[in-house]
């Protein structure tokens, strides 16, 4: 005999028929979003790093441009020569593939401290890979890079005091 309010044994009960089949498919979606976002963030931070060791290595091969004529005429006195910089960061940088990032431009490259350093800032685009399919949301981060390297002399004499760091 059925007690009335019971349901029998191995039967569910018809307000819980079919609430899984609406969860799964929601949770599915939300791990595919959270998944596309990782990886388009990782890209981005990829494409950043690219352009910083980049920058890092044109600005350490630039350090080395020294101008010929001052160091010897002077007595080894250390000076970058400004042309000579920028075409060793523009070798430094056609040299190197960086890869997921694509250059904006040119270097911007500045010779401070007394002649003894040198910056170098790069601009460049990085390409999402899900993005495009949601509508509204860039396709493209633009990133930035600065880098900083200074030409020392021997015993330390050359070092550029902090306040004459590139702006």
């Amino acid at each position: 005999m059925l007690r009335p309010g019971r349901p029998r044994a191995g039967s569910a009960r018809l307000g819980d028929r079919g609430s899984v089949l609406l969860l799964v498919p929601a949770a599915v979606l939300v791990l595919v979003i959270l998944g596309a976002i990782a990886v388009d963030s990782a890209v981005v931070f990829l494409g950043q790093r690219e352009l910083a060791n980049g920058a890092d290595a044109a600005a350490n091969d630039a350090a080395t441009a020294f101008s010929d004529p001052a160091f010897y005429r002077a007595g080894g006195t250390t000076a970058i020569d400004s042309r000579q910089a920028t075409a060793v960061v523009e070798a430094s940088l056609a040299a190197r593939q960086m890869s997921g990032v694509t250059l904006d431009g040119p270097p911007a490259i500045s010779i401070s401290g007394n002649g003894r350093q040198v910056c170098v800032a790069l601009s460049g685009t990085v390409q999402r890979i899900f993005a495009p399919a949601v509508p509204g949301v860039a396709r493209a981060v633009h990133v930035h890079a600065r880098a900083v390297a200074s030409a020392v002399s021997d015993a330390g004499r050359g070092r550029v005091p902090p306040d004459l760091l590139c702006p």
